[in-house]
């Protein structure tokens, strides 16, 4: 997508093309593709609650409270969406800026990263790449933590860069990156707790180990950490412990963060080299030159900058793929070090190390990538219950032409163009049209057509993107014979049922006088767990005798 011809070597050129490429593969699918269940509802809607409440510290989905991550993606989204004007019943799109604007400086710090290691070529394309990769299309259309987060990793790390690079010639670290460093280390863990912490105090002590030289903590004067952890964390930890009567400790760290690396959370679990496995449709189309660029990088371990990205890498995944709760975003933090590994491949350094097999092996892992998104793309249509010739052509067709691309020399238009088929066909314009895969979506429909806007009473499907549709009124319950009852107790309020819990439902009302109309019949798939829904909307009519 950017060569190194003189033309894109111009800054000012270079950067627009990046900004437009990145806009162009992640804006598709903000506003049209439905919340996604489960974590994105979750988190939104906490978020607009904190705006219909004025309560910025206690984090509540409907009544539950929610203390298993820190605020501070609360308060971003909270704020893009009083910025966006409609107060609670903002679409979910404002909810999903932070992460937009998130993925977008990851991009543009990796490019400057890029630049810094290598040059300008190195850094359009590190950036470049970073912004076809899969894994980053997917979290820029997502109310979610990680694109934020991973803007700050990367910050940290190049402000950590600058310092490495001076403990290496024997100077003193720049006051201004250690600064940096620091407050973006701060704001990561109101993000997300100690993520950042754990990848930058990996590449410092994989570096120490190389270099047999330990004082590059030093260099970091910890001492600013803790004044900066003390001005923009310790205040809501203060507050935090004190609102939840110390639960906050208990539900983040011994029910999230350590029940993750003891065991497999929320059945995520999986065996070690799970990442590796899927990263053929994870940094898809990417993983054509990460593994040359991988090899080249190991053998060229010498130079600072190849160790750097090495140290700042590998021993973060080694550790992901040892802690048995594994999701596809956990191993997000690596992928600006692969993509600038990637971007350092032309320099003369570098260049000489990439072994012939390696780009094979890149090029067999992006034809498994291609094969994986092609059987995506006809098999979700299909599940949810449509027609998958369409998605087939189109897939087939695009990635037709990134081949011929690619065959012709043109590698960054054919990637640029592979990156397309998940960015702007896929999640763009046809997952969001598949009605099939958002019953949530299906039922705040039928409610509108039939005019019922009593909040919703709902039994045996309970997802979050129904709360977020409907709103915190919304009862979710798990059995049939307890939405009769309330139902009764609450004329007016439509009740939705599951046909597992349909007999229960009908039956309950029945012993108790009362009967029901049905108004609408829904069916769907459950994103989670891959279930087939039969949903009955229901009118109760008859009041207890």
């Amino acid at each position: 997508m950017i060569a190194a011809s003189g033309f894109f070597q111009r800054s000012a050129v270079a950067w627009l093309l990046l900004f437009l490429g990145a806009l162009v593969l992640f804006v598709p699918g903000v506003f049209t593709l439905p919340p996604t269940d489960r974590d994105e509802p979750r988190f939104a809607q906490a978020s607009r609650q904190m705006l219909e409440d004025g309560d910025y510290l206690n984090i509540r989905f409907q009544d539950e409270a929610r203390l298993n991550k820190p605020a501070g993606i609360y308060w971003l989204q909270a704020a893009s969406a009083y910025l966006a004007g409609s107060g609670w019943a903002n679409p979910i799109w404002p909810y999903r800026m932070p992460s937009l604007l998130g993925a977008l400086a990851a991009v543009a710090l990796t490019a400057r990263l890029g630049q810094r290691l290598g040059g300008n070529g190195a850094g359009w394309r590190a950036g470049a790449l970073l912004t076809f990769t899969a894994l980053l299309l997917v979290e820029a259309r997502l109310a979610k933590t990680d694109a934020v987060l991973l803007a700050l990793v990367v910050a940290a790390q190049a402000a950590l860069w600058t310092i490495y690079r001076a403990h290496r010639e024997e100077l003193e670290a720049p006051a201004r990156a250690v600064q940096a460093f620091w407050i973006a280390q701060a704001a990561a863990v109101l993000i997300k707790g100690p993520i950042a912490l754990m990848v930058s105090g990996l590449t410092v002590l994989t570096l120490a180990a190389a270099d047999r030289d330990v004082r590059l903590w030093r260099a970091l004067r910890p001492m600013w950490g803790a004044v900066w952890f003390g001005l923009l964390v310790v205040p809501w930890v203060v507050a935090i412990h004190r609102a939840s009567d110390g639960a906050f400790w208990h539900d983040a760290v011994a029910r999230d963060l350590l029940a993750k690396a003891a065991r497999g959370q929320e059945s995520h679990g999986a065996p070690p080299g799970a990442h590796l496995l899927v990263t053929p449709l994870n940094l898809w189309p990417a993983v054509l030159l990460l593994v040359p660029a991988l090899i080249a990088c190991w053998r060229s371990r010498a130079q600072p900058a190849a160790r750097f990205l090495l140290a700042w890498a590998l021993p973060f995944w080694v550790v992901y793929e040892l802690i048995p709760t594994k999701l596809p975003h956990y191993i997000l933090p690596t992928v600006p070090a692969l993509c600038l590994m990637a971007g350092l491949m032309r320099s003369a350094s570098v260049a000489s190390k990439v072994p012939r097999w390696s780009r094979w092996v890149g090029g067999a892992l992006w034809g498994l990538g291609a094969a994986l998104w092609l059987v995506l793309a006809g098999w979700l249509p299909h599940w949810a219950g449509e027609s998958a010739v369409v998605p087939l052509l189109m897939t087939a067709g695009m990635l037709g032409v990134a081949v011929w691309l690619m065959a012709r020399a043109h590698t960054w238009l054919g990637l640029a163009l592979s990156a397309a088929l998940p960015a702007v066909w896929i999640l763009g314009i046809s997952l969001p049209h598949l009605d099939g895969l958002w019953p949530s979506r299906e039922v705040a429909r039928h409610l509108e057509r039939q005019g019922l806007t009593a909040p919703l009473i709902t039994a045996g499907y309970t997802e979050p993107s129904l709360v977020f549709w409907l709103g915190r009124q919304t009862t979710r319950l798990s059995e049939g014979d307890e939405a009769a009852r309330l139902a009764l107790q609450a004329p007016g309020r439509p009740v939705l049922v599951d046909a597992r819990r349909k007999a229960d439902f009908l039956a309950t009302l029945t012993a108790l006088g009362a009967s029901a109309e049905p108004v609408a019949h829904i069916q769907g798939r459950q994103v989670n767990g891959g279930d087939w829904l039969r949903l009955t909307l229901y009118r109760v009519t008859t009041e207890v005798k």
